[in-house]
């Protein structure tokens, strides 16, 4: 091997690994900017959820509940029953999983249902 051509592989390698580092910084800017775009998307859906179940939790209020009562059935089956205070309610509707079932409805102080069903 000449020196002429032992030169040109080092600077063709360099290049090569120039070309590779540009590629990897350029893939690392698209998987932040889909992180951040699904993180936003997130937000925005939460927000959405929040502020609906916000406006059912005051008709409940409205129509006498004192409390609220779920019935989540899992996608991956299985069924969980709770009851939560009428404060609590909204942000409960809003942080659970998206292909969970959800029933909700209003509870007053005996126990009857009040209101409309989520």
């Amino acid at each position: 091997m000449t020196a002429a051509t032992a030169t040109l592989v080092h600077t063709s390698s360099r290049e090569a690994a120039a070309r590779v580092s540009i590629a990897r910084v350029a893939a690392a800017g698209r998987i932040e900017a889909a992180r951040l775009a699904k993180e936003a998307r997130e937000a925005r859906e939460h927000a959405e959820t929040l502020a609906a179940a916000n406006a059912w939790v005051e008709e409940l209020i409205a129509a006498g509940a004192d409390r609220v009562g779920f019935k989540i059935c899992f996608a991956e089956g299985g069924k969980w029953r709770t009851r939560v205070s009428i404060w609590e309610a909204a942000e409960f509707l809003a942080r659970r999983d998206a292909g969970d079932e959800i029933e909700a409805w209003g509870l007053n102080q005996i126990g009857e249902y009040v209101g409309t069903a989520w």
